[in-house]
């Protein structure tokens, strides 16, 4: 186990990120409902661009790149 210490803690580190991203899958979802409850369709887009934009870096960008990281800092590799 001393010798493996830092891909180990890598790889905790990586699956915690995953697990943090993952979490907010559901925030997002019930973000997005409220936002379609609160805005018409007409200024839906004007009124909360940057949030929107905000959630789909996060799951377009950052979750994909944390799934590529956890995979590729697997002990088993």
């Amino acid at each position: 186990m001393r010798q493996a210490r830092g891909p180990f803690a890598a790889l905790f580190a990586a699956a915690f990120t995953v697990a943090l991203l993952d979490t907010l899958i559901p925030l997002f979802m019930g973000r997005v409902v409220t936002l379609l409850a609160r805005h018409t369709t007409e200024t839906l887009f004007a009124a909360v661009w940057p949030e929107l934009l905000g959630m789909a870096a996060v799951l377009m960008l950052l979750r994909p790149a944390a799934l590529v990281t956890q995979g590729g800092c697997s002990p088993t590799r």
